[in-house]
């Protein structure tokens, strides 16, 4: 008992940092649970953000200007993309070159970063400004009551200008991961996220405009994010400061080919993501996306801890491949897969045993779920851990061409094979093809990590010359 008393206090003293790791693999794993738990922390904060919205805008918005801030929510999705892949992009060469103590290349590939996300930032402002100021929005949107009319032009306007003006910015979480403090840029992120649940909440209580509930969630958002990059670039880690003289055009040229790639995962994951609600829509009418739309929402936190993960041991990953530490990184991946995979068995075990009960009450008695939904929508999300962990070992050696081309192929099957099986099954049909479309996708890319795990480490390539 004294024995396991005092373990667990040396992990507290080490997560905690009151007393420092012995070893470099040690302090890998210290860094990694610290980012998992800040990480854990700061989802927390966006499913209430997430909860509030529905609850408490609805009754304030009505549901015309609640379908507007919806739709902007989900316009939000796909700006996404406006990035081009290149804050992923960047994880693995500043993480490799940080471990190397090379921070004059880490900083160049952060300036190569910045400077094209900050060049890129000002060509969509000029593009939007002139798309916003030529477009009827609420002709657009079929937008009909006076109030929602006068909103709804000024609420898109402000918030993809504000979520553009944050592009640079989206760097900063990811250069935390990079430089092994992603508990840090974690803690930021839900900083944004804790003054956005603060904002949201005195709109309500004023029961101020729909423009106005934009530019307390998204501008609390880029304001913390401002901080958060300044404490970045003057605090925390100056040596990586972009400064302009620090620009490398041929970084930037490697950086913009290989965040093109990311750019096509991204695309991909986003529609399988996005197109099922879609698809249902046009195939079986509006009324029908509740059922589906409830119970992936009801899945979606279940794979949680492989979600926190994702980026912490990307970063370690890179890491540790640039010292050829392959056996701590064998060790790493099969203990945080078994791991995740086990949890998130539990909780979608549960969710199958009780799925139908819960989405009865969350809904009111408005949406019922058939079982055979939830059985797809729980294989669907146990697939997904097991794809998270093995992108994270192919991100962290940017091995990306063929995540890239299977990512837009199993993309577009999905698309075909939801169009045909809504046909045959129904809303099963669906979550049935996103399954085997990603199964397909799954085979190579699980034989290609494969392979990456079983090269030797350090000591093996040593013996073998």
């Amino acid at each position: 008992m004294t024995r396991t008393l005092a373990t667990l206090q040396q992990m507290v003293n080490l997560l905690f940092g009151v007393s420092a790791p012995a070893t470099l693999e040690q302090q890998r794993y210290v860094r990694i649970i610290q980012a998992v738990v800040a990480g854990i922390a700061q989802q927390g904060t966006q499913v209430i953000l997430r909860v509030l919205s529905v609850t408490f805008a609805l009754p304030l918005l009505a549901q015309e200007r609640f379908g507007i801030w919806v739709t902007i929510q989900n316009l939000m999705l796909w700006m996404t993309l406006a990035d081009f892949g290149i804050a992923n992009g960047l994880i693995s060469d500043v993480a490799r070159a940080y471990s190397e103590d090379h921070h004059e290349e880490a900083q160049r590939y952060v300036a190569a970063a910045f400077w094209l996300l900050t060049g890129l930032c000002l060509i969509l402002l000029l593009i939007f400004v002139v798309i916003w100021l030529n477009v009827d929005w609420a002709g657009l949107l079929k937008v009909e009551t006076a109030e929602a009319r006068a909103e709804v032009g000024p609420a898109i306007g402000i918030a993809v200008a504000l979520f553009i003006l944050n592009l640079p910015l989206t760097l900063t979480p990811r250069i935390y991961h990079a430089c092994q403090h992603g508990h840090i840029g974690n803690l930021w992120l839900m900083a944004g996220n804790l003054l956005s649940i603060v904002a949201f909440v005195v709109v309500i209580t004023v029961q101020g405009s729909l423009t106005a509930l934009v530019v307390a969630t998204f501008g609390s958002t880029l304001l913390v994010a401002c901080i958060s990059t300044a404490w970045l670039y003057f605090r925390s880690q100056p040596q990586l400061r972009p400064s302009f003289s620090a620009l490398d055009w041929s970084i930037g040229w490697r950086l913009g080919r290989d965040s093109f790639q990311f750019l096509l995962i991204q695309f991909a994951w986003l529609v399988l993501f996005q197109t099922d609600n879609m698809i249902i829509a046009s195939q079986l009418g509006a009324g029908e996306v509740a059922s589906y739309s409830i119970a992936w929402d009801l899945f979606l936190y279940t794979g949680f801890l492989s979600s926190v993960l994702t980026y912490p041991l990307w970063s370690s990953y890179s890491a540790a491949f640039a010292k050829r530490n392959m056996r701590w990184i064998r060790r790493t991946f099969f203990a945080t897969t078994g791991l995740s995979l086990l949890v998130t068995a539990v909780l979608v075990g549960v969710l199958l045993l009780l799925g139908r009960q819960i989405i009865d009450i969350w809904s009111r008695g408005t949406v019922t779920a058939d079982q055979t939904l939830l059985i797809g929508m729980a294989a669907w999300t146990l697939l997904s851990v097991w794809g998270r962990s093995i992108a994270s070992v192919l991100n962290s050696i940017k091995k990306i061409r063929l995540q890239a081309i299977a990512g837009v192929l199993t993309a577009i099957l999905n698309v075909v094979l939801s169009l045909y099986w809504i046909q045959i099954y129904g809303l099963v049909g669906v979550i049935m093809a996103t399954v085997v479309a990603y199964s397909i996708l799954i085979v190579p890319l699980s034989v290609q990590t494969l392979r990456v795990l079983l090269q030797p480490d350090a000591e093996g390539l040593e013996a073998a010359s």
